[in-house]
Order: structure tokens, then C-alpha cells, then sequence
């Protein structure tokens, strides 16, 4: 009895001596420009680093077009994994759920 309450410890604390990198997670994530208000929530289902590589220089991304015509940084850019998860139904509403409220004052 003893020896199989250690073991099931020893399982516990090895599943989380070694933490999954935020970079190498999928889920809802926000991209924020560090220069200008530009904020992007976009939702994978692969790696985080794959589609940040995507939206670097690519103008097929609001946020890549934001970068390439503005001329900041995407270095500078804030990265935030805001619901980590594997691929699935809850990543839309998840999404949903992070976008702004609009302004209505805008003209």
C-alpha cells in the first residue's frame, strides 16, 4: 500500500517537473503591438510559435499587414496564451469571448 501511494506521487510530480513551454501550446491567444493599440485574438490548433511565425511577415494576417505597413517590430509584440487547450469546439466561443466590445463613438 505504501509503495503504490509513492509511486502514484512520484506519477503526479513527474508530469509537472518538465512544464509544456506557452510557446508550444495551442488555444485562444492575444497578440498586442507594444507601439500602437493594435490587438490581435486569433484561436490554434497547433503550436503557438507556428502560427506567431505566420503572422511575422505575412499580409495575409490583420496583424502581419498592421506590422509590415507600420514598420514596428513584431519582437516588441506582446504575446499572451489566454486559454490554453487542445483543438475542439470551445476554441470559437472561447475566442468570442476575449473580442473587444465595440466603440460606438467611433466615426
Amino acid at each position: 500500500m505504501e509503495l503504490e501511494r509513492k509511486h502514484r506521487e512520484s506519477a503526479f510530480t513527474e508530469k509537472w517537473k518538465y512544464p509544456i513551454p506557452v510557446l508550444s501550446k495551442c488555444g485562444v491567444y492575444k497578440i498586442q503591438c507594444n507601439e500602437y493599440s493594435a490587438v490581435y485574438i486569433g484561436k490554434i490548433g497547433r503550436e503557438l510559435k507556428t502560427r506567431l511565425a505566420q503572422h511575422q511577415n505575412s499580409n495575409r494576417s490583420s496583424f502581419g499587414v498592421h506590422i509590415l505597413n507600420s514598420g514596428h517590430d513584431f519582437d516588441s509584440a506582446e504575446v499572451h496564451l489566454l486559454h490554453p487547450m487542445g483543438k475542439g469546439s470551445k476554441l470559437g466561443p472561447l475566442k468570442i469571448r476575449e473580442l473587444p466590445e465595440p466603440n460606438m463613438n467611433l466615426k
